[in-house]
């Protein structure tokens, strides 16, 4: 045995030896950046004397990429790596700083920072194409120092290809000054069209966000670009390519469907858009252009509903019909969470809406790559995780949150997986931990509610054996209680409440709402009965004081939600402390 392990540790040491890991190497320099449009522009600079490749894929966000040991061996090996400088990509380029020891690692932002000061602050310079020109002139310069014998090279790529950019800037300038345009007032997700509209004459009215890179729906904020810029019926609103899978597109979209008007896109920010035909930065200027001045003949159209005018504080939060149905979805889903809730916390189940929370992105991520609804993905693969964890825990002698440990760690594994073999999905996973009721449809509305009812009905009808199973399951034998249905109807209602609330919610409120209302009424409860209506009442009460906040303090709902239900949570710890008899010291 001990020979087969030396004669292992030899040829793997020989393979080491002998192996070379280095690709071979394109002549000139080799340049990776971020994003693909960087890239591409990189490559017309580089022509037949280079090569210039992304890491991240046409289509991908930055804040879902997953560095692989390929990527990481690209960034190591060439001569340069360029990135814009912005939100979830300074990620990437901090890990490729730590591989190079910061050589050889330049922001794009701190090249044209020099001609436009206002790039740190709204970093999509590109879209501006007379300034895409200047830093083509920079690189260009940059490259030739790299790599001196091929600056005539490099100079002469530029030059061919600031002709096509200066044709490029022609067209879209007259594609964009037609007389009859009724309305030249835009309104975006992410204010990313701001240099494009000072460029083309153009006007950014209004946008969800200013902030590149990760942010959650603010309700007052919502509600303020809704009433001054959606319902003044002088804008177009268009959605970008990179809000697809957001939270924020559902927003917009939500906002559009109340005033009456349509949404059009999708314009390219950043990735490109192979699904488009987009493949270079030249097709994602083009692209855009002819998506603006479509949505611009359209004009604004007709606002089907005025601002409300009401004064009330509790009736203001509940002007518009899309935040009542935020608000009803909200208060019904912390409803629904805690009742369930309450028994997984008697059973001992908190953890295993951890589990139920990460298999339920990799639902999402299935759905994503089979084009299917994202709620019957994260709903399949949740009654999946459930049945699989049941049946392990009765036919294994493994604590149940052995299994649901493990569980959950496999699927964030899983969905970490798919996300590095895809180089990034075109989902924003920040929107899976916190959704905004903002964004909340009708039909999203409809499910929560049907959702609650069925499980309401479930819970009344077999309230006695799921509280008997889940304080004492032999006891519950010994009345004659089959406790292997029960065992998977409580892991059906679990999968079933928690997809609901994260899919209108977001993950992180869905666990807390099924944890922290049951632990807070688990302190002062004295009765099996009340705790469960001090359960619901806690999740209930934090949900209208948690969108109330929400709307008054410009926060997300969600995060308001559980912080108000963890208040609570103290107060009944506090009252436990007080009731509860002090510790002797020789106990102590």
């Amino acid at each position: 045995m001990r020979t087969w392990v030396y004669v292992s540790m030899a040829v793997f040491i020989a393979l080491l030896a002998v192996g070379d890991p280095v690709q071979t190497r394109p002549e000139g320099l080799y340049v990776v950046t971020t994003y693909p449009f960087i890239s591409d522009i990189a490559g017309n600079i580089l022509g037949e004397y280079g090569y210039a490749e992304s890491l991240l894929r046409p289509g991908r966000h930055a804040s879902t990429y997953e560095f692989t040991p390929s990527d990481s061996e690209k960034a190591y090996l060439a001569d340069l790596f360029l990135y814009v400088g912005y939100g979830s990509e300074l990620a990437i380029a901090s890990n490729v700083a730590g591989l190079r020891d910061g050589e050889g690692v330049l922001s794009i932002l701190d090249l044209v920072v020099r001609y436009e000061p206002r790039v740190y602050e709204n970093p999509y310079f590109w879209h501006d194409v007379s300034l895409t020109m200047r830093l083509v002139e920079e690189l260009a310069s940059l490259f030739s120092d790299l790599a001196p014998q091929y600056e005539e090279v490099y100079m002469e790529n530029a030059d061919r290809y600031l002709d096509e950019l200066e044709s490029l800037d022609a067209w879209v300038l007259d594609m964009l000054s037609h007389p009859g345009l009724p309305t030249r007032s835009i309104f975006t997700v992410r204010n990313g069209l701001m240099y494009y509209a000072e460029r083309y004459g153009l006007e950014v009215a209004g946008y969800i966000t200013g902030a590149a890179g990760v942010y959650e729906p603010a309700t007052a904020w919502v509600v303020e670009q809704f009433e001054d810029v959606v319902l003044s019926g002088e804008v177009v609103i268009i959605i970008e390519y990179e809000e697809m899978g957001t939270t924020l597109r559902e927003v917009v979209e939500t906002l559009a469907e109340e005033a009456g008007l349509e949404t059009y896109g999708f314009v390219v920010l950043e990735s490109l858009a192979p699904d488009y035909g987009v493949y270079s930065y030249v097709e994602m200027i083009r692209w855009n252009t002819e998506v603006i001045r479509e949505a611009l003949l359209e004009g604004a159209g007709e606002v089907a509903i005025e601002v409300a005018s009401i004064d009330n504080p509790l009736l203001k939060p509940l002007a518009y019909d899309f935040l009542k149905r935020g608000f009803l979805t909200l208060v019904v889903l912390m409803a629904m969470t805690s009742a369930v809730g309450a028994y997984a916390v008697l059973r001992g189940w908190s953890i295993f809406s951890d589990a139920l929370g990460h298999g339920a992105i990799v639902g999402l991520l299935m759905a994503y790559l089979l084009a299917m609804d994202f709620y019957l993905g994260a709903l399949l693969i949740g009654l999946f995780i459930a049945f699989t964890v049941g049946t392990l825990e009765r036919v294994t002698t493994l604590r149940a949150d052995v299994i649901i440990a493990i569980s959950f760690t496999s699927m964030l594994a899983i969905a970490t997986l798919i996300i590095s073999t895809m180089g990034g999905v075109n989902i924003s996973l920040e929107d899976v931990l916190f959704a905004d009721v903002t964004a909340v449809s009708s039909e999203m509305m409809t499910r929560a509610v049907l959702s609650a009812l069925g499980i309401g009905v479930l819970l009344l009808l077999f309230h006695r054996h799921l509280l008997l199973y889940a304080i004492d399951p032999v006891s519950a034998i010994s009345m004659g209680v089959r406790i292997g249905l029960i065992h998977y109807a409580l892991l059906l209602l679990l999968a079933i409440s928690t997809v609901s609330a994260f899919m209108s919610i977001g993950a992180i409120p869905a666990i807390a709402a099924l944890i922290v209302p049951p632990s807070a009424a688990y302190l002062v409860s004295r009765r099996p009965r009340q705790y469960i209506g001090i359960s619901v009442s806690i999740g209930v009460f934090s949900g209208i004081v948690g969108y109330y906040l929400s709307y008054y303090s410009n926060v997300n709902a969600g995060a308001a939600t559980i912080l108000v239900s963890v208040a609570v949570f103290l107060v009944c710890l506090a009252i436990y402390l007080a009731r509860k008899p002090p510790i002797p010291l020789h106990s102590r």
